[in-house]
């Protein structure tokens, strides 16, 4: 099960930890405690990104990090590291 989660983060058309668990078939929970798993054993590195302002000065979806009001959301989340890329490829046989 932790070899999908890899394979499928490599796909990169995964969009929030609620897509993938669905996508799984497991809870958001046991998520993400198999991604703290991975992160422990190198395949995932924490991540954190700027998302809209609160206030919505900014006006769309877009991020931004300093907007006029200078407020911002931090989503914390995760990458794929080297190690974790190389385990996502396909068995070779």
């Amino acid at each position: 099960m932790l070899k999908r989660v890899l394979q499928e983060m490599s796909t990169g058309n995964v969009h929030s930890r609620a897509d993938l668990a669905r996508r799984l078939d497991v809870s958001e929970g046991l998520l993400a405690q198999m991604m703290e798993d991975l992160g422990r054993k190198g395949y995932l590195k924490p991540i954190s990104s700027a998302l809209e302002c609160n206030s919505g000065c900014c006006g769309s979806f877009r991020a931004c990090t300093a907007c006029a009001c200078g407020e911002s959301i931090v989503r914390q989340g995760w990458a794929l590291t080297e190690k974790g890329l190389n385990a996502a490829k396909p068995d070779r046989q």
